[in-house]
Order: C-alpha cells, then structure tokens, then sequence
C-alpha cells in the first residue's frame, strides 16, 4: 500500500438512460482523495448506476491512470460505487533528467516544448509538455518501466523554429536516467 497518495476521478460514466452511457472528462481537483495509512481511499456521494476511472499520484512514485485510450465508448468504466478492495499499485518511479543543447554549438536553450511518448508514439496520460528551463535542463518524473520517446513539441500556430529526431529510452523502475538532447538544431527556412 501507498500511503498519502493523491487519487482523483478522471472520467465518469453514466449508464442511466436506457442504457446509453455518457462519459465525461472531470477535472480532478473536483473528486480528490489521500490515501490512508493502509493505503485506502473512499469517495462519497456517487450516483449507484456510474463508472468511473481513476488516477493516483504521489512524488517518487509512478503515475496511476485506470484509463486505457482507445477503449470504446459502450465499455463499462473499471470502477463503480461501492466497489472495494482496489489495488492501487505505484512503484518507485523512473525519471529522466537532461538538458537540451543546440546542435551545432552545444549552447543550453531555454523554453523548449518537449514531450514523453510510449514505445508506440501514443500518449502517456499524466505526461503534459514539459520545457527546458533557462539552462536548458528538464525533467520527467513519475514514469514507469518501459521503453519511451521524447519528441520536440513544434508550435501549432506557427512555423517550428528547431528540428529534433526523437530520443528513445529503455527505463527500469527506480532508475534515473540523465541525458542530453543535442539534435536541436534551427530549422532552415
């Protein structure tokens, strides 16, 4: 058990109306709980016929998400009111730490949008873009043991200012890994 574990609802699913869910997004500052010492967590004031899925987070640990992208939209959510005995399991986390450089001449560079990828490119829940800081160092914490990518995040709006191939990671648990991200180079227009 995990003590001390911030554990909050991330979709709600109503299966009320003739037996067509709706699955909402929640934000999870809105239904948030700590875990106990034994590591158990409750949430009051459910509706009996709704689903939910959940995450867990805590420093040092991996981040929990009971959600799997990609799951139809008629599935059942994992959990519902007044189920018991959910294990949580969040082992010691993995990070990487490094520092984005520019290719050509090893200068640290400061705001660049960075984002952790699974094996496959999909999206890890939980893993936002994250950006190199005034001396170009960044970090990801709360990862799992797995193999990753980390990919430059080009600008939506505009035309990307870098170019980046991604950096591919194979990560144990407990495991920091420190690197550094030197193919930044300025996009030539």
């Amino acid at each position: 058990p995990v003590p001390g574990s911030s554990v909050s609802i991330l979709m709600i699913q109503d299966k009320t109306q003739n037996d067509h869910s709706m699955n909402v997004n929640v934000t999870p500052k809105l239904f948030n709980t700590i875990t106990d010492e034994a590591g158990k967590f409750t949430f009051n004031n459910l509706h009996l016929e709704t689903g939910v899925e959940i995450i867990a987070q805590k420093e040092g640990r991996v981040f929990f998400s009971s959600y799997i992208s990609g799951s139809s939209a008629s599935e059942r959510f994992r959990y519902s009111p007044g189920q018991e005995n959910i294990k949580i399991i969040q082992p010691k986390e993995a990070r990487i730490e490094g520092i984005v450089k520019e290719k050509d001449t090893g200068k640290p560079l400061a705001g660049i949008p960075l984002m952790l990828r699974g094996n496959n490119n999909y999206h890890i829940i939980g893993q936002d873009i994250i950006y190199s800081d005034a001396n170009g160092k960044f970090s990801i914490t709360g990862i799992c043991a797995g193999t990753y990518n980390i990919i430059y995040v080009p600008p939506r709006d505009s035309l990307a200012e870098w170019l980046a191939q991604p950096k591919s990671f194979n990560l144990e648990a407990g495991q920091i890994v420190e690197v550094q991200i030197a193919e930044i180079s300025p996009e030539k227009r």
